[in-house]
């Protein structure tokens, strides 16, 4: 799907819905909120190693010079320590979630799309309601790109699913039928970071055929109205209401885990970009680390504004 596409009222609705219904999933795997926080310290531990193999490589790029100059200035574990510290003292919701619901892995369902079920039994119990299948295995690392150069189809070695899809039909001819792919990523994670990480990909197009192959596009974000309309249909597709918080209550809430969670994905995506920086695939890399870094001190400067208490949990 094109990335001006998910911005289409009726798209946005179904992937909305689409994505409710995936958070209702009930897995049998970890139900703790551990993924991203075990995957950027995972990260943090290559960065160095890469970092030093691209220099040696080229020394004379002034991009990398000038990464390795902010690198030195900032403690990436701790700023990912704070993030923890914040999430949990928040006690957000956690639940089932793809982790990287970006145009590229949303698919329009062509006519008699026919699925080849290769789940195990235990897995296709509990993901049968939602119609995914799984396509042939793969063993890709962290540092592998087998997606036929497309350097935002990321894999991930431990994952729990490989390359599912999520069917969404209807018998309404005027509404999109969509499919969800590629559960490299998906894990229990806090639900804010699924909608979050969507809300950014309407900022970003990886059709660029020229240098750094990406458009950051910062005024196609949302809008209000946009994001009002999101969560309603988000909220209005859960197995349960919650009967503690009025809608509105809810509504807010939701608002302050994407302004925090926001900050989660730049730091997430700038780390990927970083350690895949040696890639043989034409991509940006360094550029877009560099972006996505600007982006995460910025939307963090707009989160404490909006919870100054945020501050006292961690000294940054």
């Amino acid at each position: 799907m094109k990335t001006s596409e998910l911005s289409d009222y009726r798209i946005s609705m179904k992937i909305a819905q689409k994505m409710s219904q995936i958070h209702n999933l009930h897995i049998p795997v970890s139900k703790e909120a551990d993924w991203i926080f075990n995957t950027l310290n995972r990260w943090f531990s290559h960065i160095d190693t890469t970092m030093n193999e691209m220099q040696s490589n080229n020394n004379e790029d002034n991009k990398l010079k000038d990464l390795q100059k902010i690198l030195k200035r900032i403690d990436l574990r701790s700023e990912a320590s704070w993030l923890k510290k914040v999430a949990e003292k928040e006690a957000y919701p956690v639940v089932f979630c793809h982790n990287d619901l970006q145009g590229g892995n949303i698919l329009f369902r062509e006519k008699n799309f026919r699925f080849v079920d290769t789940l195990d039994d235990e897995m296709n119990k509990n993901l049968s309601p939602m119609l995914i299948s799984n396509r042939q295995n793969s063993e890709c690392s962290d540092n592998e790109n087998n997606n036929n150069g497309n350097p935002r189809k990321r894999s991930l070695a431990d994952s729990s699913l490989d390359d599912a899809t999520v069917e969404s039909s209807s018998s309404d001819e005027s509404e999109p039928e969509l499919m969800i792919i590629d559960f490299e990523y998906c894990a229990y994670n806090y639900r804010g970071f699924d909608i979050a990480n969507h809300f950014l990909e309407w900022t970003f197009d990886y059709s660029n055929d020229k240098f750094p192959f990406y458009h950051h596009l910062p005024n196609n974000y949302p809008n209000a109205h946009q994001i009002d309309r999101f969560i309603v249909k988000y909220l209005s597709e859960r197995d349960e209401s919650n009967q503690f918080m009025s809608l509105e209550e809810e509504k807010q809430q939701l608002l302050e885990e994407i302004a925090l969670f926001s900050l989660c994905s730049h730091l997430l995506w700038f780390t990927w970009s970083l350690v895949n920086c040696n890639q043989d695939i034409e991509f940006g890399y360094l550029n877009y680390a560099e972006m996505r870094l600007k982006e995460y001190f910025d939307a963090k400067r707009k989160y404490l504004e909006m919870k100054p208490s945020a501050k006292d949990v961690c000294d940054l």
